[in-house]
């Protein structure tokens, strides 16, 4: 998605649930958030610490094979910031 904040804090960017499924992706302090809970009942979070700008315009993708938990090393989820990835 393309991004333009208005603040660097408390901002929903995405969030949608199927049943006991969902997926969350919001600014929280100049962080990007991303979680999501499976159907499991185990939450995962992917969180860095891009810098942001209020005003500014940035591309945002974040992916990952969600049928899985991630396990040391091998994150399932991954972010990318104007085709950067920071996490």
């Amino acid at each position: 998605m393309w991004i333009r904040p208005a603040s660097v804090a408390g901002q929903t960017l995405l969030s949608m649930s199927d049943f006991d499924k969902y997926f969350y992706l919001s600014f929280d302090n100049n962080e990007l958030d991303w979680k999501w809970e499976d159907s499991a009942d185990a939450d995962f979070t992917l969180d860095n610490t891009p810098t942001f700008a209020v005003g500014t315009t940035y591309q945002v993708c974040v992916g990952g094979d969600h049928a899985r938990a991630p396990t040391a090393g091998n994150p399932t989820s991954r972010a990318w910031v104007n085709g950067a990835q920071v996490g």
